[in-house]
């Protein structure tokens, strides 16, 4: 059976919903989001991707061939093994082998497989969206936390001299702390915080600045001359010719 015949269930775990489908070629069916606490109990949590699996079994229609988990690392993604230690969630998970969680679910024909979720956002926009027409790309997805991939002619980039070990940026340091801290939601509402009205919903504060406020858009305009800052280096050393920043709403 060829990729574009095959039929997938696609989970990414964020820091706050899983966004998950069914998945054929580039089809996507069934898509659903599901508020989930990242920060609680393991048995929480894994009874949420339970529950995500589940319904995406019972709903398709035919035979499913693969489930695949987009997580955030770090993680043993060959071994099915949660790393995520202290950047405010999935701690709980820290040292869980997800494979042996996960595959009792499975009926038999079916394989279970990890992907880093980063990684998986950014090589779709790199092969089919905006990132199409460059061959050295940095990507970045800025969220709950600060996710990356460098991608060379379609390939991810995890080890060498041109790029932090395993393509990730999270870890590395950056002014007092590391830059997963400033270069993410809560880095961002740090910021904000001593702007007034900083404490409403990103959406209402777009709308703000789009009226006009200074404040918030000095604010903003802080966050990304410091984010530019802390990667004018990175796309130095890679030599990279675009940097694409995949989000979410």
């Amino acid at each position: 059976m060829s990729v574009s015949e095959s039929l997938r269930v696609v989970l990414d775990i964020g820091g706050s919903s899983i966004k998950s489908g069914r998945i054929r070629g580039v089809e996507v069916l069934g898509f659903r989001t599901d508020p989930y606490d990242a920060q609680g109990t393991a048995k929480v949590i894994l009874a949420t991707y339970e529950n995500v699996i589940r319904t995406h079994l019972d709903a398709a229609e035919t035979h499913v061939d693969e489930i695949v988990l987009a997580h955030p690392g770090p993680f043993d993604y060959p071994e099915g093994i949660c790393l995520v230690k202290g950047v405010a969630k999935l701690d709980a998970l820290y040292g869980r082998n997800l494979h042996a969680a996960l595959s009792p679910l499975l009926p038999a024909g079916r394989s279970l497989r990890f992907l880093n979720d980063a990684e998986a956002a950014i090589s779709g926009e790199a092969r089919f969206g905006a990132g199409q027409p460059y061959g050295r790309i940095l990507g970045l997805t800025l969220g709950t936390g600060l996710g990356s991939a460098f991608f060379v002619d379609g390939r991810a980039l995890r080890h060498g001299e041109e790029v932090p070990e395993g393509g990730e940026v999270y870890a590395l340091p950056w002014r007092h702390g590391i830059a997963d801290a400033a270069f993410s939601v809560r880095g961002l509402r740090a910021r904000l915080r001593c702007v007034p009205g900083g404490g409403l919903p990103f959406e209402e504060i777009g709308r703000r600045v789009e009226a006009g406020d200074t404040a918030l858009a000095a604010a903003l305009a802080a966050f990304g001359e410091e984010l530019g800052e802390f990667l004018a280096p990175l796309v130095s050393t890679f030599r990279g010719e675009a940097v694409l920043f995949v989000g979410t709403k």
